[in-house]
């Protein structure tokens, strides 16, 4: 069941606080995959952990108004508590000449949902498609932001979210 039949339903609910360590591109979104695989050698050669690490995005253009090559985005990993002062003690000459930035990320309110993980990267196509599409038409809640997407590998899921508060922090 790859989530193509399953309808989409929106809840309100509230992000974790996390600093994300990533990188800022431009460019197509489908892009973000292999940004994700640079951010995580650049974690583990630093001693960051990857394994069962939550992986996330920021998307911050309506690819149907913005030309591919214009849009904005950040990928990268949600920083394991334990690891927050590891992850700071890395130089910012370090992270510079491997075009990383570190952003904190505040608890948010937001409108989510939640899609599953069955078959990379068919499951990510079709969350983007049906999730989307589907906000685009309720009528309840507005985009302000950029939205997030964290991919939890261990769970199986995407979850979605559509921030109603700290708009600055999801915005380039």
């Amino acid at each position: 069941y790859l989530g193509l039949f399953r309808s989409v339903r929106f809840a309100e609910s509230f992000t974790q606080a996390a600093l994300f360590l990533c990188v800022r591109r431009r460019g197509p979104y489908h892009n973000a995959g292999k940004a994700l695989e640079d951010v995580c050698k650049f974690a583990e050669a630093h001693g960051l952990t990857t394994k069962s690490t939550k992986c996330a995005g920021l998307y911050f253009d309506d690819p149907k108004t913005v030309k591919a090559e214009e849009l904005q985005w950040m990928a990268g990993l949600l920083v394991h508590r334990n690891e927050e002062q590891k992850c700071l003690a890395i130089s910012q000459k370090d992270l510079a000449e491997h075009d990383m930035i570190i952003r904190v990320m505040p608890q948010t309110k937001v409108v989510e949902t939640v899609f599953p993980i069955k078959l990379v990267p068919v499951s990510f196509m079709l969350c983007a498609m049906k999730v989307y599409a589907a906000f685009c038409k309720q009528d309840k809640y507005k985009l302000q932001s950029g939205s997030y997407e964290v991919y939890d590998m261990d769970a199986r899921e995407i979850r979605v979210c559509f921030p109603q508060e700290n708009f600055g922090s999801f915005c380039p």
